[in-house]
């Protein structure tokens, strides 16, 4: 499993910590971003080509 570090400015912190309080899809980031992943994925030639990825 790889790590990765997500650096962003004050700004969009703050929202962020707004949107934790009242979206719980906001408040697991790792499951949020690896969700995105893979319907972003899906919706590739390779993603389309494979039933399945987990």
């Amino acid at each position: 499993m790889k790590t990765m570090t997500l650096r962003i400015p004050a700004v969009e912190e703050a929202m962020l910590v707004e949107l934790q309080k009242t979206n719980k899809s906001f408040r697991d980031m790792q499951t949020l971003l690896l969700d995105l992943i893979r319907q972003k994925y899906s919706k590739t030639a390779q993603g389309r080509g494979q039933s399945n990825v987990s």
